[in-house]
């Protein structure tokens, strides 16, 4: 087998589906093709990729039973169902029955289908994804010249055609540099004929063609000269060539990379097979030299790494948007409540009442939608919000004429790969996001809510359960554990909130529980701190010419180290000690010093002892 026979045949697997489920899986059927020359979907269509892959298939096992290949293939070579068995199987009935030249195996319809071998054919040829052996083979069959497809015998008669000029004019014309230089345009024509049809020197071109093969290298090689010496001009029409080659649609190499227009993240295949295609020197358009002679060059560089990286950024934005995404996936569960915070909004945005009890009750209905939220429902919006929306777009705020604020979506990294309205995100986050609250500010409800965990259901849980742990009746409370009583007492008043007979929080039965059974402790307290005023000062106390006491915050007197700022300091029995020495033990292992500030020192020197920089006196 030649270099187009396929190393390892590939089984049905390999295309992901038996040949009968994708030709039931076909995408619609095209207009039947004229002369050959293929109307499949100018795009990569994989069912007609897959179907292409089965007959390339197909045909390589036969090839090898039969010791040819596609090189070897003439015009005069027929196809029948006895040398060719897996090429039969997989075409309609009685397609080769009788002896069939290749074209006429091209207009042959696939089993089961309407879809022609040259439509299915070029659609392997369009992808280019499959096995380089089977697209060589498919490209061999049909391929793109000019903007036009072409198939097998048309592919010959062009390779006939382009080798006898170059058998008649070789002499003449190209036969040194100084030659090809006087006839570039002519040798510039015929060379880019040549570099596709020379392939075809085997197929049966004749004596004739054969003799203008045995020029081909020199010519080749007068033709690379004049590339070296003409280096500049030819490098400037591929940069203009690769410029305003298409990549998809219509849209431009130029268009995309320094344009930065936008394109749907999904078409990640299409930007890829182009880049493989110019490396591949297989753009109709781009003509002016090979991709290997130029890849060097910064233009040439500077365009396909830019593609690379849109290709690169395309991937990044399908994981962020995918419903794997943990924070796309955090986000879904507290959807329902932003749905219902979006509604409260939008009902007061459209309130036609000016009745200010109907206004109130607007304002009272998102208050308590916004109070649904925990604050670990709040850090999952904002953490979709800031990882995942925010690498797409961001929300800026434009102050109009009227001295009102409008809040838009403007693209962040990836937003040219997604719709301008952020159509992929959940709408109702949107709305909440370029909202604003008042007219003439640009704080938008989304700010709100973000701002409103300091009063969020686990917050003032927290503070009338958790943070008066340890209090009890007897306790003679200090400064910070009053503080406590305080916010726990204003944290019941919150919770026992009723709106229209129904908490606003929510609360579960379990919380409700663990709530009441600090009621009593707290309210009585509160009342003893009301009526009494009872309360010990904890924290650093001013005793005066210098000296300080520290209080812990459950009224005790301790020895230890206390921070303070960027100082330390050491309290006895809850007395700030100056101008004394420390031991870090009962044996001094290491020894320390405050001054008469009461301040540790360190890195100094002081009555001749020196101190490091962690305090510790070290000579």
């Amino acid at each position: 087998m030649n270099k187009y026979s396929s190393k390892a045949v590939k089984t049905a697997a390999t295309v992901g589906m038996s040949l009968a489920m994708v030709l039931s899986n076909a995408a619609p059927v095209f207009a039947a093709a004229t002369a050959n020359v293929t109307n499949a979907p100018a795009f990569c269509d994989s069912s007609y990729e897959s179907a292409g892959i089965a007959v390339l298939e197909a045909l390589d096992s036969d090839f090898t039973s039969n010791t040819t290949s596609v090189k070897e293939i003439t015009s005069t070579t027929t196809f029948n169902a006895t040398d060719y068995p897996k090429l039969a199987s997989v075409l309609e009935k009685d397609a080769i029955k009788e002896d069939k030249s290749m074209d006429a195996v091209l207009n042959a319809k696939i089993k089961g289908s309407e879809i022609t071998v040259v439509d299915a054919l070029s659609q392997v040829v369009s992808c280019n994804k499959a096995d380089e052996d089977l697209v060589a083979v498919a490209k061999h069959l049909v391929r793109k010249i000019n903007g036009e497809w072409k198939t097998f015998e048309d592919l010959v008669l062009g390779a006939k055609k382009a080798l006898e000029d170059l058998a008649d004019n070789y002499a003449g014309k190209y036969s040194s540099l100084a030659k090809v230089t006087e006839n570039y345009s002519d040798a510039k024509a015929l060379y880019d004929e040549l570099t596709i049809y020379v392939d075809y020197v085997n197929n049966g071109v004749g004596e004739k063609a054969k003799a203008g093969y045995k020029n081909w290298d020199n010519f080749k090689g007068f033709m690379k000269d004049y590339d070296e010496v003409h280096e500049g001009s030819t490098l400037k029409t591929y940069i203009k060539q690769l410029e305003q080659a298409k990549v998809y649609g219509n849209q431009t190499v130029l268009d995309l990379v320094s344009k930065e227009d936008a394109i749907s993240y999904k078409r990640v295949k299409n930007v890829e097979t182009f880049i493989k295609n110019v490396k591949s020197n297989d753009i109709d358009t781009i003509t002016a030299a090979k991709y290997n002679s130029v890849k060097d060059a910064d233009e040439v560089v500077e365009y396909m790494d830019g593609l690379q990286a849109i290709v690169d950024e395309m991937k990044e934005a399908k994981d962020l948007l995918d419903d794997s995404n943990e924070a796309k996936k955090a986000y879904d569960d507290v959807a329902d409540k932003v749905k219902t915070l979006q509604k409260a909004v939008e009902d007061r945005k459209t309130l036609a009442s000016k009745d200010q009890d109907d206004i109130d009750k607007a304002d009272d209905n998102i208050e308590v939608a916004m109070n649904k939220f925990t604050n670990a429902d709040l850090e999952a919006v904002q953490t979709y919000v800031e990882d995942v929306i925010n690498e797409f777009k961001t929300v800026k705020a434009r102050k109009l004429s009227s001295g009102n604020y409008a809040l838009t979506l403007e693209n962040a990294t990836y937003g040219r790969y997604i719709s301008a309205e952020g159509t992929e995100f959940d709408a109702n986050l949107i709305y909440l996001l370029t909202t604003t609250v008042a007219k003439d500010e640009d704080e938008s409800y989304y700010d709100v809510l973000i701002a409103n965990d300091a009063s969020t259901k686990d917050t003032l849980i927290k503070a009338a359960t958790t943070d008066v742990k340890g209090i009890t009746l007897g306790t003679n409370l200090t400064s910070a554990q009053a503080a406590k009583i305080v916010a726990a007492k204003n944290a019941l008043d919150e919770l026992d909130i009723d709106t229209d007979g129904k908490n606003p929080y929510g609360l579960t039965a379990k919380e409700r529980r663990s709530v009441n059974n600090n009621r009593t402790l707290i309210e009585t307290l509160y009342f003893k701190l009301i009526m009494n005023g009872t309360v010990t000062q904890s924290g650093w106390v001013d005793k005066g010419n210098g000296d300080w006491d520290y209080i812990a915050e459950d009224g005790s007197r301790p020895t230890k180290w206390v921070a303070s700022g960027a100082n330390w300091y050491y309290v006895k029995n809850g007395t700030m000690l100056r101008n004394s020495w420390i031991a870090s033990d009962a044996q001094g292992t290491r020894w320390y010093y405050v001054d008469d500030n009461g301040v540790m020192v360190s890195n100094t020197t002081v009555n001749g002892y020196t101190f490091n920089s962690y305090g510790v006196w070290v000579k």
